[in-house]
């Protein structure tokens, strides 16, 4: 019920200031998630598995809203299917494995916009504001030469709600009735995601595209 009522109230929120907002556009986005994780969980991991743990990749999209607030100030609602997680690879009985977290998020950032016109038809945009993430899946895939181990599922090892700061930039392009935006940010986790006292914070870079339809400037 409790993450019900944030869902809703985000959802009222970004609603009320739409009905004031200097224009309003809803859009189209996709692109490349360059996921890791940090925290005590990861180097005692790493350290216990004498393995080398980095960042895995893997898509990230969904919908956006361009809510103008005046020229230059707007506010960005993102609703995003994310996967995050991490890949560790290394050496044991002289087999090399692989084995990759695979985590899948609902995410929804709530992103304050600056935009610096640059022509009639290209405008910069600096964007920053909190994550608010919700676990929707969480799996283990081990891979070692010559084995079929089954994917191992962890949901129940990582916690529903994930939280971070998101900061970034990018370019809007007019095209059509629309804009064309371009942007690359990084998101740092702010919470630990595992489900006891162990401190491990999800972390990701994001490069995407999209297309916001009947924009208002």
């Amino acid at each position: 019920m409790k993450k019900l009522l944030l869902v809703t109230a985000i959802v009222l929120f970004v609603c009320s200031i739409s009905t004031r907002a200097a224009g309003i556009s809803f859009g189209l986005k996709g692109g490349l998630a360059i996921a890791n994780a940090s925290g005590d969980f990861i180097d005692a991991m790493a350290e216990e598995m004498e393995a080398e743990v980095g960042s895995k990749m893997g898509f990230l999209g969904g919908i956006f809203a361009d809510i103008g607030l005046s020229e230059n100030f707007g506010i960005q609602p993102e609703i995003l299917y994310i996967s995050k997680g991490i890949k560790a690879t290394g050496e044991e009985d002289e087999e090399e494995f692989t084995s990759t977290v695979n985590l899948t998020y609902l995410e929804i950032p709530l992103l304050l916009k600056l935009k610096i016109p640059a022509s009639p038809q290209l405008r910069f945009q600096i964007l920053a504001g909190p994550a608010i993430g919700m676990n929707l899946g969480a799996k283990v895939a081990i891979d070692v030469e010559g084995e079929d181990i089954p994917d191992e599922d962890i949901k129940d090892d990582i916690k529903y709600m994930d939280m971070g700061v998101s900061f970034g930039a990018g370019v809007g392009i007019g095209m059509g009735s629309g804009i064309l935006t371009l942007d690359g940010r990084y998101t740092m986790g702010l919470i630990s995601i595992a489900d006891d006292e162990d401190d491990a914070k999800n972390n990701y870079i994001s490069i995407m595209a999209g297309y916001a339809f009947n924009s208002g400037k």
